[in-house]
């Protein structure tokens, strides 16, 4: 933490910006899940040559180590777009489910306060990481949906209100 600077964070700003031309080059689809091991070096070799041939430490297949920036790249804009109204959509039903708790739905609510805790840990840790991609993650975020649909239906049924 004492070591980090510009001078020492230049890879993970300079994989960023090359991030950022690859999603320029294909802003609406994207070059596709997977394919930045081949594909992401060329922009590597532009950013290199922009910083005085800068060689990064990471190798290509690292990605971009940002995840918005990932998904823009290899989903394209439509693609990002989807995983940010998935990201809300969940964080909404949360919201409307804990207003709709009431004093016995104490479990309910924990669950629910758990699970927006742990989607926008998840979705903070994105600005330096490509995280979605790791198969714990992915694990990790399907249990926070689970959970949270579990909890919004029992708060919703248990009231005996609709799922509206």
């Amino acid at each position: 933490l004492l070591k980090t600077s510009l001078t020492h964070d230049k890879d993970r700003l300079y994989l960023w910006e090359a991030g950022w031309l690859g999603f320029k080059a294909n802003p609406i689809l994207g070059i596709g899940i997977g394919n930045h091991a081949r594909d992401y070096e060329q922009y590597r070799q532009i950013v290199s040559a922009r910083h005085d041939g800068y060689r990064f430490i990471n190798k290509p297949g690292a990605g971009v180590h940002n995840l918005y920036l990932q998904m823009a790249y290899s989903l394209g804009s439509l693609g990002l777009l989807t995983y940010l109204w998935w990201c809300g959509t969940v964080l909404v039903w949360c919201a409307v489910s804990l207003r709709k708790a009431g004093p016995q739905h104490r479990l309910e609510v924990g669950l629910l306060w758990g699970c927006i805790g742990g989607l926008v840990g998840s979705m903070t840790a994105a600005f330096f990481e490509n995280n979605f991609f790791d198969s714990e993650v992915q694990n990790m975020l399907m249990l926070l949906i689970g959970l949270a649909l579990f909890a919004g239906m029992e708060v919703r049924l248990r009231k005996g209100g609709s799922f509206g």
